[in-house]
């Protein structure tokens, strides 16, 4: 992607690559920290670079009352904390500078992500156990269990809501490089829009109840990068489905029901587990005549929580262990799988049950929380997430739920080819790792031809700097622009909705990001990060 600049700036690209190595190098896990909650911690928690959000559930019914975190990753320690009038039984999606969150007393709430107090909230007539997503604009789509799919500005305020089938406990996707929403029901149908709210399709899977089988679907959809879209349903199969036109491709009989929602490998896998707890690794190859490749059984029962892939393509998962007597306590079986085989290469309890996907941090550090009260934080295998199109819960740890194109996928594209992408590849030795130099035009192989790497300095009397760039629809990266006072440190710069104006063209948005004049007598340095 070629970047035109109005000012000169300091564009650097820091992409995160994991190794791949055997499976002898997962080691035993270690847990690193816990944090004790006013409440359960049931849903998936959301990660940024620094900080893991998730929602509570008091354990009164009588005083629902609960809180909204933000934790430091590094320490285990709450940054703060927002009172809700009820429970929350979604998992938050994180922004630059917001978090959405819905909860049982029917609102979605938006929240400042630096200090958690309230932005807005929005009004249904069902609770919200529905994640939203959220597009690069700031457009917010989610259900409610008042049936109604809604689509809201940045502002809170409503673009427009459509009535499904029925109540919506599953969460929304949206595909940003075609323009569509893809949202499944409790009534068992699975519905796409485009972003104006027009119904493109509706698919039904069955259509009338069988067996005493529940035809409803929690399980939210996944996107590969083909044409389809894969689900699962109460009537105990797994489905994929053409995404342009919602008719059938294939489905499998999974044995259970299945409530969780599928995540796909980087080598064209599907895993997900039915309510019984068995994980399934299903090859979606479209013209595979055999389909499962295995079943692994013993992970513990699994309700509505995915797996989560990473660099190494293996799994993490999260069960229930059987209770052998009433005396026993709940507790949450953390698994990290083999892809080739299904074997449980290492697992851990934590106190607890949980409906939760486990998180993976840049770091390869796994987040989960229970009905202890507990969100642990766990020494994963030290991988990070797998570069795919849907590698976890929502599509990503942020849990924004837009489908964008892999990394990986990008540089095929633009014709680069993929070893230029390691980080650690100079091959001029000019201080400019090679994907650099390919951003920017320049030749990785000669060390005449390098970057412009000035940064920006804003002096007290200029006027504010406006930085302008192009952002790919389809790149799985961020723009963040950083400050400094003495070209040592960098701190990101904290921007608000309104520093930022995107223009939307048909493949990428021009965006407009304004920063401001230097206090009298000081100078300041800005530049642009592209960040995976």
């Amino acid at each position: 992607m070629r970047t035109p600049w109005t000012a000169c700036i300091l564009l650097c690209s820091c992409c995160v690559f994991s190794s791949v190595v055997g499976k002898d190098d997962a080691l035993e896990s270690e847990e690193m920290w816990r944090f004790t909650a006013d409440g359960n911690i049931m849903a998936t928690a959301a990660l940024d670079r620094l900080h893991v959000y998730f929602g509570t559930f008091s354990e009164s019914a009588i005083e629902p009352e609960s809180s909204v975190y933000c934790i430091d990753q590094t320490r285990g320690e709450k940054v703060w904390s927002h009172r809700l009038p009820d429970w929350m039984q979604a998992a938050p999606v994180v922004t630059e500078t917001r978090l959405y969150i819905g909860c049982n007393d029917t609102k979605l709430y938006c929240l400042n992500k630096f200090t958690g107090s309230e932005l807005w909230h929005f009004d249904t007539a069902g609770k919200i156990d529905s994640t939203p997503c959220v597009s690069v604009q700031g457009h917010v789509y989610f259900g409610s269990r008042d049936g109604f799919l809604y689509a809201l500005n940045a502002d809170g305020n409503l673009r427009w809501s459509e009535f499904l089938s029925g109540p919506v406990a599953s969460s929304p996707i949206f595909d940003e490089f075609a323009g569509r929403l893809y949202v499944a029901d409790m009534a068992n149908t699975i519905h796409a829009f485009d972003l104006d709210g027009e119904r493109l399709w509706s698919y039904k899977p069955r259509l009338a109840n069988i067996d005493g089988l529940r035809l409803r679907i929690f399980s939210s959809p996944a996107l590969d990068n083909e044409q389809f879209l894969y689900v699962g349903s109460g009537d105990n199969h797994i489905y994929a489905i053409n995404k342009e036109t919602g008719t059938l491709f294939w489905r499998i009989d999974a044995g259970s029901i299945v409530d969780a929602s599928p995540v796909i490998s980087l080598d064209d896998f599907l895993y997900v587990a039915n309510r019984q707890g068995v994980l399934f690794k299903v090859l979606i190859e479209p013209f595979a005549e055999e389909r499962i490749v295995w079943q692994s059984e013993s992970v513990g029962q699994v309700f509505y929580g995915s797996p989560s892939i990473d660099a190494q393509q293996n799994i993490y998962l999260c069960g229930a262990p059987r209770l052998e007597s009433p005396e026993e306590t709940p507790k949450t079986q953390l698994s990290y799988i083999d892809h080739e085989t299904g074997e449980i290469l290492w697992s851990t309890l934590l106190d607890g049950y949980t409906d939760a996907t486990p998180v993976v941090d840049a770091e390869g550090n796994v987040y989960v929380g229970t009905a202890s009260n507990e969100l642990y934080k766990i020494r994963g295998a030290g991988h990070v997430l797998a570069d795919t199109p849907w590698p976890t819960f929502h599509g990503t740890p942020s849990g924004h739920g837009r489908y964008e194109q892999t990394f990986s996928r990008w540089l095929e594209d633009f014709g680069i080819p993929v070893e230029f992408a390691n980080l650690e590849r100079d091959s001029d030795k000019d201080g400019f790792v090679d994907f650099e130099e390919f951003v920017q035009g320049t030749i990785p192989s000669s060390n005449l031809s390098v970057p412009d790497r000035s940064p920006r300095i804003v002096e007290a009397e200029d006027v504010s700097l406006k930085i302008v760039y192009e952002l790919q629809k389809a790149l799985r990266a961020k723009v963040v622009v950083e400050e400094s006072s003495d070209l040592l440190g960098w701190a990101p710069f904290l921007l608000t909705p309104n520093d930022s104006q995107y223009e939307d063209a048909e493949s990428f948005f021009r965006v407009s990001t304004t920063v401001p004049q230097a206090a009298n007598g000081r100078q300041r340095w800005y530049r642009v990060r592209w960040l995976r």
